[in-house]
């Protein structure tokens, strides 16, 4: 066996650098909304006045675009730096957050929305494979191997930890949101949950600054 074949352990050594845990911390912001609009699309629906409907159908809409977005951001992902995809999904996000979920009054909006937020944050995950490519590339001018599958495994975990926290933490902004002041949805019980998912959604592109500042 040539030297070049050799096996070559994996190094943990990223784990002390900052470009993994730039990706990783943005990663588990984002993931603190992403789950909240199909955890409660439906009783939102119904609680503005919309139709039964309306929501299990906002939210086979979301699912429809994940799919799309995931597509377009992953073949992104190949041919540029990982921080354009990040950025796209990022603003794509709270765009639709911030306007077009906070703004709804009727069926068309909230199905904007739907489709909107399931694009570009549903395709958030398809950049992982940037992420890792990035950590693996920082790390081997020192020498050390990196495997991109471990790395995609953490951020995978770390997706986990917004999934677990999203629902509990999702209830105490539904509690919170009944006094609070504003028009349109945000006038609504949802208002405060509707301000975090943008706010979350907005703090998921950590790497985009890591980039401009040439953490990256």
């Amino acid at each position: 066996m040539t030297s070049s074949n050799a096996f070559r352990p994996s190094s943990l050594s990223f784990l002390r650098n900052g470009p993994f845990w730039i990706y990783e911390i943005g990663n588990i912001l984002q993931s603190l909304g992403y789950f909240l609009p199909s955890l409660w699309l439906p009783s939102f629906a119904i609680s503005i006045g919309l139709p039964a409907f309306t929501g299990p159908l906002s939210l086979a809409l979301l699912y429809l675009a994940y799919c799309f977005g995931a597509i377009v951001l992953g073949s992104l992902v190949d041919r540029f730096h990982v921080a354009v995809p990040l950025m796209i999904s990022t603003t794509g996000s709270v765009v639709s957050v911030f306007i077009f979920w906070g703004l709804t009054t009727g069926q068309a909006m909230l199905y904007i929305f739907a489709l909107l937020f399931g694009f570009f944050a549903g395709g958030f995950a398809a950049t992982w494979s940037g992420c890792a490519t990035s950590v693996k590339a920082a790390n081997s001018s020192n020498g050390n191997h990196v495997d991109t599958s471990l790395v995609l495994m953490l951020l995978a975990a770390g997706r986990g930890v917004g999934a677990v926290i999203a629902g509990p933490l999702s209830e105490r902004l539904l509690d919170a949101g009944s006094d609070w002041p504003a028009s349109y949805a945000y006038g609504s019980d949802y208002g405060i949950l509707i301000v975090f998912s943008g706010v979350s959604a907005m703090l998921g592109g950590t790497a985009c600054v890591g980039k401009l500042l040439k953490l990256l």
